[in-house]
């Protein structure tokens, strides 16, 4: 457990800014990612409405992609999230993972 704390806390001195104002900061690392929506499925759907609690048929009538430019961070955060914690997993094992008896 001493090994994750000393790494986690290298890596975030690392990523601090330098305290030397002559000393130019490293860039962080960057990810482009590419993105492309959901498109509208245009076939017959069954659903239900909840305003009477039935049964109901649906069909897209014209392009209604979901805006995903704006949730696309969060989905680049959560993806790297789970690499680094795999990562650390690799490197330290998940034994620390279990409940101290």
């Amino acid at each position: 457990m001493e090994k994750i704390k000393t790494w986690l806390r290298r890596l975030l001195d690392a990523l601090k800014e330098p305290k030397q104002a002559n000393t130019p900061a490293e860039p962080l690392p960057t990810k482009p990612t590419p993105v492309k929506p959901t498109p509208t499925i245009f076939r017959q759907q069954k659903s239900v409405d909840f305003r009477t609690m039935s049964d109901s048929v649906i069909q897209a009538t014209g392009r209604h992609d979901p805006a995903i430019v704006h949730r696309a961070r969060i989905v680049q955060d959560a993806a790297t999230a789970i690499v680094l914690c795999d990562a650390l997993a690799l490197r330290f094992g998940t034994d620390y993972l279990k409940a101290d008896e």
